[in-house]
């Protein structure tokens, strides 16, 4: 495949960051309020989505050093040049609320400039956790595949699993999102495998997927579980990775007939750019719509989104154009570790 890009793989990507960005809407009832049940069928399956399409392009570069100076060019930078870009930001919104609308209440202080590695929640921009996440999941696949090869490192990711799945179940936190990385792990290894056993290449089985996946859909709807990592909710065991792959593997089969869509998959290409800022600003159409016009439900939800995603579209081109080595477009850490 060489550097090519994979066009349905940007389309998944960009389909699974659309959601994310829906996700995170005021009106947290959105899906739920389009279809009884949507929302815990979407969130079965989104961020093991994401996961699973890093694991697709997991490589071991050239040794260790190597690898874990692309995955703090790729993730760590870009999640701390996001977070406090966001918290630069945050300061003015906080004030304008405050003066416009003393009554609400922006939970945003000075320590939360603090990189929160040790604790939870990334207040300028919450979805920045992810990338922790990942990078966990990287260094960890990249141990179990280096020093156990291909069948031990299945055994290990099993056992890591049942690991975090216990975590989560006692609630018991880890620093770095580690319990979240133990959960993910078997995501990951599945992309990984996607990858390996070179099914992204076209295949003349690939119609057939056109075929089953509204029946997938419908049972996914009825059989789905809600699983939110960042909060330890996860069903039982078997649930927790069974209709997530099954959802995963059943739109990757029907991607792999679609079309380059170039909206969506400009988006996905650069998705960790639109999953580092989305939230804010999300924060500032929403404060700006109710001081416009007071609109209420899926309606606020459908502008608010429609106006994020149009601003978003600019700010791809200007961060890719200025910023590249803070969003994951360049290498900010040359080889050698030096910086130029």
């Amino acid at each position: 495949m060489g550097k090519e890009r994979i066009a349905y793989i940007d389309f998944m990507k960009g389909l699974c960051i659309l959601l994310i960005v829906m996700e995170h809407m005021p009106n947290a009832n959105f899906y739920d309020s389009l279809l009884p049940h949507l929302d815990n069928t979407l969130k079965s399956f989104r961020i093991p989505m994401y996961f699973f399409l890093s694991g697709l392009f997991f490589k071991t570069y050239n040794g260790f050093n190597d690898f874990l100076r692309k995955k703090t060019n790729n993730l760590i930078i870009t999640l701390l040049f996001f977070h406090f870009l966001c918290c630069f930001f945050k300061f003015p919104l906080v004030a304008i609320v405050h003066k416009v609308r003393p009554d609400v209440i922006i939970d945003f202080r000075i320590i939360d400039i603090i990189p929160p590695f040790l604790g939870r929640f990334w207040r300028a921009a919450g979805a920045l956790w992810f990338l922790v996440a990942l990078f966990l999941v990287n260094i960890l696949y990249y141990i179990f595949h280096t020093f156990w090869g291909k069948r031990g490192v299945v055994i290990a990711v099993f056992i890591s699993s049942i690991l975090g799945y216990s975590l989560m179940k006692f609630k018991i936190v880890l620093p770095f999102e580690g319990d979240i990385a133990l959960v993910g792990l078997p995501y990951f290894l599945l992309g990984s495998f996607i990858k390996q056993n070179n099914f992204l290449a076209p295949s003349k089985y690939d119609k057939l997927g056109y075929f089953v996946f509204l029946p997938i859909c419908i049972f996914l709807y009825h059989y789905s579980s809600n699983i939110s990592f960042l909060y330890q909710v996860v069903p039982n065991f078997f649930l927790l990775y069974f209709i997530p792959f099954i959802a995963i593997l059943s739109l990757f089969w029907l991607c792999k007939n679609l079309r380059y869509i170039p909206l969506i998959c400009y988006f996905g290409r650069y998705s960790v750019i639109i999953l580092g800022t989305h939230q804010l600003l999300i924060s500032y159409v929403f404060f700006l719509i109710r001081g416009i016009y007071p609109l209420v439900g899926i309606t606020q939800s459908i502008i608010i989104f429609t106006i994020v995603m149009f601003i978003e579209f600019f700010i791809i081109k200007f961060m890719i154009k200025y910023f590249p080595r803070f969003t994951a477009q360049e290498e900010f850490f040359k080889p050698g570790w030096k910086v130029k």
